[in-house]
């Protein structure tokens, strides 16, 4: 037994949120469960063009299949995450290749066309039209994305509420309060899957309903916070600008954020670096 090789490898030097264990409080009023806004940090990605606290104000007429997970109409979100990987895994989601498959997994070929698609993976055949057409292959990411954005730490409000979208007491209180809206989604047993889910229809009316839900204390929530869907210790905060959104500057907003630091080279920055890893992109 001794000279067995041990079983764990080299640690990962990764720190932990600060708010590891987060305490909840139950609304009386409401039934959600809340977490203190207590000047926690947390990260953000934004495009130098539009800055970290100038989101889109959402419209009646927009599609939501292109809103953020807790968009409200007629409000501005903004999204973050902590600690530092989970704001590039969020914002790096769309490059993490797919699951290969083989084309002649996905139909029937005629005979003759059988010996040529039978060894080809949907991934090489979509690589090889990429490079007909002068595009960067699959599983790259160019290096304008970086230089087009930067990493900005936000300070989340010194009091005040968010609420845990994804605790028991709130999932209870949003299907004993707002039933319609469910059985509209066509949900019949609200659990996580569908707060994790990709039917914006049913995430942002559900955002909506608690937008405009008044606390116990009579204060509104600063917004949501949720678990990322790559990894359940990384945590997410969308945050609603109810400042802006009430015709204020930015510094009225009780979130605070710095101007910026430049997003380096995966080799330079061991954030992006253990996220492309993990993901198994290459980002330039």
């Amino acid at each position: 037994m001794g000279d067995q090789a041990p079983l764990v490898g080299q640690p990962i030097a990764v720190q932990p949120p600060a708010d590891t264990a987060l305490e909840r409080t139950i609304c009386p009023r409401t039934g959600f469960a809340l977490v203190q806004s207590s000047g926690q940090t947390a990260f953000r990605i934004a495009k130098t063009s539009y800055g970290p606290m100038n989101p889109p104000l959402r419209g009646v007429k927009e599609d939501r299949r292109e809103w953020g997970r807790w968009d409200v109409v007629g409000h501005r979100t903004i999204y973050s995450g902590s600690p530092e990987p989970c704001a590039y895994a969020e914002s790096l989601a769309w490059a993490k290749p797919a699951i290969d498959i083989q084309l002649s997994d996905l139909f029937d070929p005629s005979d003759e066309d059988e010996k040529a698609v039978e060894d080809v993976t949907l991934e090489e055949a979509v690589a090889q039209e990429w490079a007909d057409r002068h595009h960067m292959r699959l599983g790259c990411v160019p290096a304008g994305w970086r230089q087009e954005r930067l990493l900005h730490q936000l300070v989340l409000p010194s009091g005040g509420w968010f609420v845990d979208i994804e605790a028991a007491e709130t999932i209870s209180a949003i299907t004993k309060q707002w039933t319609d809206l469910l059985v509209g989604a066509e949900v019949s047993e609200l659990t996580t899957a569908h707060l994790h889910g990709e039917k914006r229809s049913l995430t942002t009316g559900i955002a909506e309903k608690i937008h405009a839900s008044m606390l116990a204390d009579g204060s509104y929530a600063h917004g949501i916070i949720y678990s990322s869907k790559h990894d359940a210790g990384w945590r997410c905060w969308a945050i609603w600008l109810r400042a802006l959104d009430d015709g204020k500057t930015i510094l009225s907003e009780p979130t605070r954020t710095d101007s910026g630091r430049t997003i380096e080279e995966p080799n330079q920055n061991p954030a992006l670096k253990r996220v492309s890893d993990l993901f198994g992109f290459r980002c330039h």
